[in-house]
This record gives structure tokens, C-alpha cells and sequence, in this order.
């Protein structure tokens, strides 16, 4: 029989897991529920493999931390939780995905959109 696992490493595995699955592509957005003890080493994780987070503390104990690699995603996570998001942002996202167009490409749209705010749908 193995030695149960501590915390800690359980904790940063699982995080690893979500790390692998937005960096590729399985996942657009990743949550996990950790331990308030255990957040920093989180962040830590998620910034050295070059991703975005949102950090939603939900009670005393514990905190959400969302992780992402598409900066528009924060505009949607934040909606989502019920937090300020942009509008014109969400509702691209969301015509966007009716229309039937990819992750990638609603994401390049708005990348577009926001850096030259100038196109429009069409």
C-alpha cells in the first residue's frame, strides 16, 4: 500500500493537471478550489507557466482561482462570477460561439477589436 499523499503536493498536482489542460487547449478556462494556505505556491505555478488567473474567495477557508491563457477569458470568468466585466467583450464572445466560430478565432477578433477598435461584425 502506498503512503497517503500530503496536502501540499496534492494540492500543486492538481494544479499542474489544470496548467496542462488550458496550455493545451483542452480546456479554455480551468478552475480549482484550493486551500487558502496553498494559494501563493498556486499563483507561483500558474505565473511561471505564463497564464492568466482570476482569485475568487468564496469563504474563509477556501479560494477559487481560475486560470486561463486568453486575456478576453477575463472579461467572461468575470461575468460569470458576477464580477465588472466588459460588455461589447462578452457579447462578441457570445456571438461569436452562436455563429459557430472557433475559440481561436473569437479570440484573435477581439485581440483585434480591442488593440484597433475598429472592426465590426459583419
Amino acid at each position: 500500500m502506498n503512503p497517503p499523499i500530503d496536502q501540499y503536493s496534492f494540492t500543486i498536482g492538481s494544479i499542474a493537471n489544470n496548467i496542462l489542460y488550458v496550455n493545451c487547449g483542452a480546456k479554455p478556462v480551468s478552475l480549482a478550489q484550493v486551500h487558502n494556505s496553498y494559494l501563493k505556491y498556486c499563483i507561483d505555478e500558474i505565473n511561471d507557466n505564463k497564464l492568466f488567473y482570476i482569485v475568487d474567495k468564496n469563504c474563509s477557508t477556501h479560494t477559487d482561482l481560475y486560470l486561463y491563457k486568453e486575456k478576453y477569458l477575463t472579461h467572461i470568468i468575470n461575468y460569470v462570477i458576477g464580477k465588472s466585466y466588459k460588455k461589447d467583450i462578452f457579447m462578441d464572445w457570445v456571438l461569436g460561439k452562436l455563429f459557430g466560430y472557433s475559440d481561436e478565432s473569437i479570440g484573435e477578433y477581439i485581440d483585434e477589436k480591442v488593440n484597433r477598435k475598429v472592426i465590426r461584425w459583419r
